[in-house]
């Protein structure tokens, strides 16, 4: 999805890349040559909501005549920079190819009868030799016969396709339009609601409507063509397009608000998190909590008066918290003045909410404008977010979708696998937290005894990922009990104080190949921020740091001290423990979580080993729970702050105040 960013009421379009320099986009990659490339399927048919919005049919093409057409306007055109040879009928062994063959066909309605390939992989195996000039790139149109728009008020084009392309994550597909006998062309996105991420597979089918009301609407002569990489960027090379069921055919929706997707933080320009340290927490002075959206006018009317209306649930689903945007008028594809006009807009909002307390909060977005929506169940949309003691994460601990695992290497006996590595970047809201580790959930089938480790970069906005330092990491070999599905703690060789000036990557990492595989959570079609990356084989046959990933990975960055909990501290019932502001003025706050009920007291002792302050707290629930420290009478120094659990359980954070 292409963004738009709407700060406050200005409409801005987004970069291409969806993604800033400061946010570090990594290599591009490149599929290896001497193997196949591991794919990945999804099965789900991919839909577009203008479905609902199906008028009556002006054309309707199915291929079953070949290239000729099936209907009275005429046949289809292609063409290509391989002498025409890359666009045809599929046969009954498409996809062929290098690193395609065997892959499932085209899933269309009417397949049966005939669907139209480009198949680039089948010709640069029939063409060894290709690339190896300046010919590194495919280019190729798929062109429709001259179609009479003139009683059509509103166009949409719908089409099925199944696709997947090499080596840029940003899709090379477009859907074009001429009113000029072809002489210039109108380029739309083509990809749909696919994520765009190379080598990976589009769902089959993916059902994608473009509207083109904007330039073709009215219009006597139109001509639209299916285009792959009509920039003519060189890179994209390998693998296939899919194409049939073409229908053209009017909207019948004239007020239709849509949101496709809520945030709980700017996606653009930083990222969004689904659990966040609660000293990490955007404090109400400083805006609270951001809102997003991404939406679209999905009918022909201009919507006046449009407002993202946040509201914040607890955990019983009461509304405690409510803010209201100013307004904002949302034009159409036929009102907007811009040609093609965005399909997709953000809006982002800073709700001035702070939570008081640690603990599940729900995010509930509606968006309306004056007029009447006709189909109100998609104004909607609802996202948890979690304040924690200590983890920092982007992915949704419900909502996990599968394992991501490290490829075996062909002809390796017995089975070696390739190296691997999975994280996410972090942007502190706030100056105080350190980095101590990342927990990280890995699947069951992770073999005993495996290499990896845990580690943090900070990423350098001048730089790749890759060329970006690596300033903590520690050494581990997997122990039976670490890939049962739950999160584990892993910490760094040393803790890290996080700058507010700075990004940070955390990540799980096996930098070599060697025996035994790695599985690691994911959640597919989930890194909406572009916050993940993968360590991946890129072009120059070298292994580097790639963002633009269809998932969001199960690695969360741990800021408090958790070393010794599993083997120790459970059996106390603390589960994580530390405190916030350090360096404390005036006061610090104590976060910890419980196994179950505990009595808690803390202590202040000084390097000597003296006591300073001590208070019996009192008795706390199982779960996350605060409590401040009032240290405005202590000196300035170093100490220990202790944590006494039931009188006789003591555990330590250092903690400095300064005057």
């Amino acid at each position: 999805m292409k963004r738009i960013i709407l700060p406050l009421l200005t409409l801005l379009v987004a970069s291409a890349s969806g993604q800033n320099s400061q946010k570090g986009i990594g290599e591009q990659r490149v599929a290896p040559t001497s193997n196949p490339v591991v794919l990945h399927s999804q099965n789900a048919s991919g839909s577009s909501s203008y479905n609902l919005n199906r008028g009556s049919e002006f054309f309707y093409e199915d291929f079953s005549n070949d290239l000729d057409g099936s209907t009275a306007f005429g046949a289809w055109t292609v063409s290509d920079n391989a002498d025409n040879t890359i666009w045809h009928m599929a046969n009954a062994n498409s996809p062929e190819g290098p690193f395609v063959s065997g892959s499932d066909p085209l899933d269309s309605e009417t397949a049966s009868n005939g669907w139209v390939i480009f198949d680039i992989d089948a010709y640069i195996g029939d063409n060894p030799s290709w690339g190896q000039g300046d010919d590194d790139y495919t280019t190729g149109y798929l062109t429709s016969p001259e179609l009479n728009m003139t009683d059509l008020s509103s166009v949409l084009v719908e089409f099925q396709q199944y696709f997947i392309y090499c080596c840029f994550p940003l899709s090379p597909l477009t859907v074009e339009v001429s009113i000029d006998n072809q002489e210039s062309w109108y380029v739309f996105p083509g990809q749909g609601e696919y994520f765009d991420a190379a080598n990976v597979f589009s769902a089959n089918p993916q059902v994608t409507v473009v509207d083109v009301s904007c330039i073709a609407a009215f219009q006597p002569s139109v001509y639209i063509r299916f285009a792959y990489n009509s920039d003519e960027e060189a890179g994209y090379n390998q693998y296939i397009w899919g194409i049939d069921d073409v229908r053209v055919y009017e909207n019948t929706k004239m007020n239709d608000i849509e949101v496709t997707e809520i945030n709980t933080g700017n996606i653009v320009t930083s990222y969004e998190y689904q659990v966040i340290p609660f000293e990490q927490r955007i404090m109400e002075a400083d805006g609270g909590l951001v809102a997003g959206a991404t939406f679209s006018n999905r009918g022909i009317n201009t919507q006046t008066n449009v407002t993202l209306l946040a509201e914040i649930l607890d955990d019983a689903d009461a509304v405690i918290y409510t803010y209201e945007s100013d307004p904002f008028e949302l034009t159409s594809s036929i009102t907007s003045t811009d040609c093609p006009s965005a399909e997709y807009f953000n809006l982002f909002v800073s709700t001035g909410f702070e939570p008081t307390e640690t603990g599940v909060y729900t995010l509930r977005v509606t968006m309306l404008g004056d007029s009447i929506d006709e189909t109100p169940n998609n104004n909607v949309m609802m996202k948890t977010v979690e304040f924690s003691v200590d983890e920092y994460g982007h992915d949704d601990i419900d909502a996990i979708a599968g394992y991501i695992q490290t490829s075996a290497v062909a002809g390796t006996n017995p089975t070696e696998y390739n190296p691997g590595g999975w994280g996410s970047a972090y942007k502190c809201a706030n100056q105080g937290s350190s980095a101590y580790g990342v927990a990280v959930r890995f699947g069951n089938q992770s073999a005993n005894g495996v290499e990896f480790k845990s580690a943090l970069i900070e990423m350098d906005g001048t730089v790749s990922l890759t060329e970006s330092p690596t300033i903590a990491e520690e050494y581990y070999n997997m122990a039976s009990n670490w890939h049962n599905g739950t999160y584990k703690y892993f910490p760094f060789d040393n803790s890290v104080e996080l700058d507010t000036a700075f990004q940070y990557f955390g990540c799980i990492w096996r930098e070599t190949q060697s025996e035994g595989r790695l599985y690691v959570g994911a959640q597919e079609e989930e890194d909406t921020d572009l916050s993940s990356a993968a360590w991946e084989l890129g072009g120059s046959g070298e292994y580097s740091w790639f963002f633009f990933q269809p998932y969001t990975y199960s690695v969360r960055l741990i800021v408090s001290d958790r070393v010794g909990l599993d083997e120790v501290n459970y059996s106390a019932g603390l589960k994580s423990f530390n405190i916030f502001p350090n360096p404390a003025v005036t006061e610090t706050r104590v976060n910890f979580s419980l196994e179950g009920s505990r009595s808690v007291a803390y202590e202040i002792r000084d390097l000597s080993g003296k006591l300073i302050q001590w208070q019996n707290v009192g008795d706390f629930a199982p779960g996350d729970n605060t409590f401040t420290v009032d240290v405005s009478r202590v000196a300035s120094g170093n100490y220990f702050l202790n944590l006494v659990i039931d009188g006789n359980a003591m555990f330590s954070q250092q903690l400095n105040v300064q005057k």
